[in-house]
């Protein structure tokens, strides 16, 4: 896992933005283990961003998605789990048709049915451990493992997010996952931060 630091701290890992045609296309999932050292529901910590979708957390989880006249999608998709510090969480968000499903440790945490199209984003890189156009908004905690695949998995089963959850211990062999596009297992502290799936690496700017 890598350390982002506190709230404002301006830690991230940031790979050019290719995720777009995933984020809004008909199905994908996005996943990640994290570790927060505090927790406010008026602060937003973000796992993950790019114009596209922001994966954020405040005291639940909470995901926006960017419509196409650049304004939010409402109504949002909220986790119902109340998150505590020092304890690890994984948090993966399926996206399958118009279906939208946040599990929290394997278990369905929020749904979502909404046809509106997630607009494509004008940005150039996307951000893990912060907000993708600012130098605040950050995580204070730990992010291990975050993964994006081009399927929206089910929920159980063979190569499912009861998989990835694996009873609490992130999964150190993916090769049966055939839709994983992406894997940043985030275990090395050098400037280039491994695609242990893909070829999209990116860099790192301050966590340890």
């Amino acid at each position: 896992s890598l350390d982002f630091g506190t709230y404002t701290d301006n830690k991230y890992i940031s790979i050019n933005n290719t995720f777009d045609s995933i984020i809004t296309g008909t199905n994908f999932t996005i996943s990640a283990w994290f570790k927060l050292n505090s927790v406010a529901s008026n602060e937003y910590k973000y796992i993950f961003t790019n114009e596209s979708l922001q994966f954020a957390i405040t005291n639940v989880i909470n995901v926006y998605r960017r419509g196409t006249s650049g304004s939010y999608l409402r109504p949002d998709l909220t986790g119902s789990t109340s998150l505590n510090i020092n304890t690890w969480y994984n948090v993966v968000i399926t996206k399958n048709g118009n279906d939208y499903t946040l599990f929290l440790n394997a278990q369905t945490d929020g749904t979502l049915n909404d046809s509106r199209a997630i607009a494509n984003s004008s940005q150039t890189t996307s951000r893990i451990g912060m907000y993708y156009n600012s130098s605040t908004y950050g995580l204070d905690g730990l992010i291990s493992n975050f993964q994006i695949f081009n399927t929206a998995l089910p929920a159980t089963g063979s190569n499912s997010v009861e998989t990835l959850y694996n009873n609490g211990s992130p999964l150190t062999d993916m090769s049966s996952f055939t839709s994983l596009l992406n894997w940043y297992k985030l275990d090395n502290l050098t400037t280039g931060i491994e695609d242990s799936k893909g070829t999209q690496n990116g860099t790192n700017s301050g966590a340890i």
